[in-house]
């Protein structure tokens, strides 16, 4: 994962900081740090397996 998206889900996530606050460590805009965190998030789920399907359910799995 590129070190930006990294930093912003670490920022968000584990330090809990709002996203006005990690913009404004980073020195990006609020934008920019939502825009990190989805594909962030999307990354994070392909890489575990968890990545969902059209109807919002988890794809590739039989429940």
């Amino acid at each position: 994962m590129p070190e930006c998206r990294h930093d912003v889900i670490v920022l968000l996530h584990v330090l809990g900081h709002s996203t006005r606050e990690a913009a404004g460590i980073m020195g990006i805009t609020p934008a920019g740090v939502r825009s990190a965190a989805r594909f962030a998030r999307h990354r994070l789920q392909r890489a575990l397996g968890l990545e969902q399907g059209p109807s919002g359910d988890e794809g590739g799995t039989d429940r």
